[in-house]
């Protein structure tokens, strides 16, 4: 029988959900490092700890990386019919659905104007470094959820691996790679209900 405090996660890990619309508040500094530390205790693949965290929470510098990210987003969703053919995730139409919404409502598609983004990077070539971040992220986005601060992870933003200014902007050494971002901030949302869960059971070997 699970304990209360194994309730407890259980539902904060039910009741995340995705966040794309936040508040103007700064999130505490120390709120923060806490969820830092919740990401720092995730698995970690051999024990190498390989996932390093990247927090800005500077508005210019996000500006200028969702602006440059943003162009290439609608770039790619304006030609989306010839570049889904090169580029797989473009091939899901719930990227374009999602994308022309978001455009619709003319405002920053890319980082939803939340106070603080955090990066989860790892070094180029270690094997397992996207695991351990991804990981990591999901600590940290749990963690979130318990302390009442909305999250969402930022597909697109993995485009700045290939952008020298985007990188240049958010000051990543050459041999980093970003595997994975998360944006924080205090929900503008209502409270949405829990979303029915497909049953994927693909079997039970005992």
């Amino acid at each position: 029988m699970a304990t209360e405090s194994a309730k407890t996660v259980i539902d904060a890990i039910k009741c995340r959900r995705s966040i794309r619309h936040y508040k103007a508040d700064a999130l505490p500094k120390a709120a923060i490092e806490h969820l830092l530390d919740a990401a720092r205790y995730a698995p970690t693949a051999l024990g190498k700890q390989t996932c390093n965290f990247l927090v800005v929470t500077n508005k210019t510098v996000l500006k200028q990386v969702g602006a440059i990210l943003q162009g290439r987003l609608e770039f790619g969703l304006r030609w989306r019919p010839i570049l889904k053919w090169f580029v797989k995730s473009l091939r899901d139409p719930e990227v374009a659905r999602i994308g022309k919404r978001l455009r619709e409502e003319k405002r920053d598609i890319v980082f939803y104007d939340a106070p603080c983004v955090v990066f989860f990077l790892a070094k180029a070539y270690e094997s397992y470094g996207e695991a351990d971040c991804l990981l990591a992220a999901q600590n940290l986005m749990v963690a979130a959820q318990a302390m009442g601060i909305g999250s969402v992870m930022l597909g697109t933003v993995l485009m700045a691996n290939r952008l020298s200014q985007a990188r240049a902007f958010l000051r990543i050494p050459s041999d980093y790679q970003i595997r994975c971002v998360v944006a924080l901030g205090y929900s503008d949302e209502p409270v949405r209900d829990l979303p029915e869960r497909k049953d994927n059971m693909l079997g039970w070997v005992e």
